[in-house]
């Protein structure tokens, strides 16, 4: 017999006894033979919000709303997923189940998942540019002032002028429409995040040219 063949032969001997035996607990299972004894248990996690702040919004609540925790038995959760900048995300949760003793009982149980939702929204806050004044003189009048009136940043967030707003050219009777020198919020690595804020931004009547 040929080295091919034998291994065809010996393939047949493992492939044939797995494939019957698949077949035959397919069967009683249909027939109800084999009962799945198992307790079902549906946890729903809490969806939570907030307003943008730089740090991590996290799933720290789940709520068994389907079945029953046996006797003596209770849930650990370890949940995953989290979002810092604006937008939406889901959290999903690793149940784990375990009697008086810790003993890990989770094969007693079939455990379905609701995820939550993670949602973050903008910042708001309010700025105003005031305190900027000198007489005309053909130079340019840097103005940095910024008072936050509402709201806040997040920590190591600061407050950074358009290009406009820092070299305003003392030479005009009245200040240009505040909506063209909307600042920018940067964080301590430089990187822009003003797409985290809702920015309302006036100019103050003490900002004079």
């Amino acid at each position: 017999m040929s080295k091919f063949r034998k291994i065809l032969l010996l393939l047949g001997f493992i492939v044939i006894p797995v494939v019957a035996s698949l077949v035959t607990f397919l069967g009683l299972s249909a027939a109800g033979v084999i009962i799945d004894d198992t307790t079902p248990l549906v946890y729903t996690i809490e969806s939570v919000s907030k307003a943008y702040d730089g740090t991590p919004l996290k799933a720290n609540s789940a709520t068994l709303t389907e079945g029953e925790l046996k006797e003596g038995h209770q849930a650990q959760f370890s949940f995953n997923g989290e979002i810092t900048e604006v937008g939406e995300s889901t959290s999903d949760v690793l149940v784990k189940i375990v009697d008086d003793n810790g003993v890990d009982v989770t094969s007693e149980y079939s455990i379905k998942v609701n995820k939550g939702t993670l949602t973050v929204t903008k910042q708001a806050v309010s700025i105003i540019l005031d305190d900027c004044e000198m007489e005309y003189n053909g130079g340019e009048l840097i103005c940095d002032n910024y008072e936050i009136v509402s709201g806040y940043l997040a920590a190591g967030h600061v407050i950074v002028p358009t290009t406009d707003d820092a070299t305003l050219v003392n030479v005009h009777d009245e200040l240009p429409d505040a909506s063209t020198f909307v600042p920018y919020i940067y964080d301590n690595s430089g990187h822009d995040q003003s797409h985290n804020y809702d920015i309302t931004f006036s100019i103050g009547a003490n900002v004079k040219i």
